[in-house]
């Protein structure tokens, strides 16, 4: 293998949290890397299905790495089917790039099941990198599907533990596994955030209440319903705000009508928005049923709040410890949940202690550690 491998990404379409990743790879003189896209989707304003509302990522997608996108012969199919990308031409472009090693960012397309088999007749590197939890609950015939398909691959880049044990559960070898954390651009939320005054006056949002905060899709399986129900068992005055929308809101809305609890649903805010939100809350509740990883989790760590999470959040195995940076509540439980919010929602003291911690926590849960982890599975002996 040369010196500096080539390395040949396969991802879906430009998605605004691994841009960073794209871009620090390509900084680093280790690795020669080039981005190959399935889909213009994201760069175009559509309709996303998960909001619901239609729009396009406001923040530079393409600047900083090599790319290229493939024609897709279902360009305007909804996104993330297997057959929402094929590409017919993926052997052609492969075999001009001329890669030493092929990263998958899962292998759920019919483009990446194909290039997938094309690395493995010729004997190319083979990473693989995607959510997949030994939280969630799957068939025993997927899961023998998953092992026997990555099992051909030469390394796995564990985004987590949760993600690392699900490895485990499949046989990878530990030698064979390499961890290339889930990060955001940390320094983006940072410099992005600003006083909590600032914030909650540029969102209509009172100076005085307490604000419990989620983040993302209203979708079942993410269970924002959770916190309006718990929000409603707690002694303690709290305002639900939700930045996000989908097909839940509705129904959101009148529950917390029914409930007498005050909410603000903010709508889909694009990613020079969010922080706005972060700024502005107390405390960042995530909720799901199901959540491999959960990236709004990193992101409110950036801008130093208590994090709540439900049991089935992938990311508090590595970033929420109960009593330290915040909760951890039972899946789909308001019970549970009210009672890991009472202590926050009565100190403001120890809902700065929990911030601190949680700024503290993310600042070694960066990129550069991605970057490291996947260097690694590029270079290390098969």
């Amino acid at each position: 293998m040369a010196a500096e491998p080539r390395l040949v990404i396969i991802a879906t379409h430009p998605i605004q949290y691994q841009v960073p990743l794209f871009r620090a790879l390509a900084a680093d003189p280790r690795v020669d890397s080039h981005v190959l896209f399935l889909s213009r989707h994201g760069l175009e304003s559509r309709v996303d299905p998960g909001y619901g509302v239609e729009f396009a990522w406001d923040i530079d997608l393409l600047g900083g790495y090599e790319s290229s996108f493939l024609p897709n012969v279902r360009e305007h199919a909804r996104p993330g089917g297997v057959l929402s990308y094929v590409n017919v031409t993926v052997g052609r472009a492969l075999r001009a790039l001329d890669p030493d090693a092929i990263l998958f960012l899962g292998v759920r397309s019919a483009t990446s099941l194909a290039a997938f088999g094309w690395a493995l007749r010729r004997g190319v590197r083979r990473l693989y990198r995607a959510e997949s939890s030994i939280l969630e609950r799957r068939p025993a015939r997927s899961r023998a599907l998953a092992g026997m398909l990555l099992r051909q691959m030469t390394a796995v880049l564990p985004i987590g533990t949760a993600n690392d044990l699900y490895y485990e559960t499949l046989r990878i070898p530990k030698s064979r596994r390499h961890l290339a954390p889930y990060t955001v651009d940390n320094g983006f939320f940072v410099r992005a955030s600003m006083p909590r005054t600032v914030a909650r006056d540029r969102l209509s949002l009172s100076p005085d209440e307490t604000i419990v905060l989620y983040v993302g899709k209203l979708a079942g399986w993410k269970d924002p319903g959770t916190i309006v129900a718990a929000a409603a068992l707690g002694e303690e005055p709290v305002r639900v705000v939700v930045a996000g929308d989908g097909d839940l809101r509705g129904e959101l809305e009148r529950q917390a009508g029914n409930l007498d609890v005050p909410l603000t649903v903010l709508g889909f805010m694009n990613q020079t928005e969010v922080p706005a939100a972060y700024a502005a809350a107390d405390v960042l509740i995530l909720p799901s049923l199901i959540e491999p990883w959960g990236l709004v989790v990193n992101e409110a760590m950036c801008a130093a709040l208590p994090v709540v999470v439900s049991s089935q959040v992938g990311a508090r195995l590595d970033l929420v410890t109960s009593g330290e940076n915040g909760a951890v509540f039972r899946a789909g439980d308001a019970v549970s949940l009210a009672g890991a919010l009472a202590p926050l929602l009565c100190s403001p003291e120890l809902r700065e202690q929990f911030g601190r911690a949680s700024y503290d926590r993310i600042a070694a849960w960066d990129i550069p550690h991605t970057v490291e982890g996947i260097v690694q599975g590029v270079s290390a002996d098969a």
